[in-house]
């Protein structure tokens, strides 16, 4: 499956504003860009090269203190 090209839009733009962002709790976006095909029909892959941030990820976290859904938006907002 082949990525069409409003995907191709949606991509570039969505890693464009995320590259933008810049704040101690939001991971650094180093590079957003789209592999070629590869020989023997590979599709195109998408991919996002970021900060590695060690740590409990986010899910894990309001997992293990059984959060609601509206704690778990407030932690992302």
């Amino acid at each position: 499956d082949q990525i069409g090209p409003d995907r191709v839009r949606r991509f570039r733009r969505e890693a464009q504003s995320l590259a933008r962002l810049d704040h101690p709790g939001i991971a650094t976006i180093y590079e957003a860009r789209i592999a070629p095909e590869q020989p023997g029909g590979e599709p195109f892959q998408p991919f996002i090269a970021m900060q590695f941030v060690d740590g409990q990820s986010i899910t894990q976290y309001a997992r293990e203190r059984s959060l609601p859904v509206a704690d778990r938006v407030r932690l992302v907002m």
